[in-house]
């Protein structure tokens, strides 16, 4: 991401070892917060998104922080693709790769 003009910080674990998302980028004075997973399936489980992480993502939203993303690597398919978190449904289960975008549709 920094290649394409962002600044990227990455956040580390604090005391209790967990952070609601991996890293936060800005450009042109806007911020996105990104959490990072990986998938060894064609089928990315919801339950990998954490309760916390959930409980941020949903205040950032309040907040009028739209730009919330989980990136996924895809291990089977080699692909890394993302999805808006206020894209999800969390009535379901898991989301299918197909479901996800492009890791270069990131805007």
């Amino acid at each position: 991401m920094r290649a394409q003009g962002y600044y990227a910080h990455l956040n580390t674990p604090g005391r209790g070892g967990q952070q609601p998302f991996d890293v936060q980028l800005l450009k042109n004075n806007r911020s996105a917060q990104v959490d990072c997973k990986v998938c060894h399936e064609e089928y990315f489980s919801l339950s990998n998104i954490r309760e916390n992480q959930r409980t941020a993502f949903k205040l950032l939203e309040s907040l009028g922080s739209d730009n919330n993303y989980i990136v996924v690597k895809f291990a089977k398919s080699d692909k890394i693709k993302t999805i808006r978190f206020s894209e999800i449904d969390f009535s379901k289960t898991r989301i299918h790769e197909s479901e996800f975008y492009e890791i270069s549709d990131f805007k």
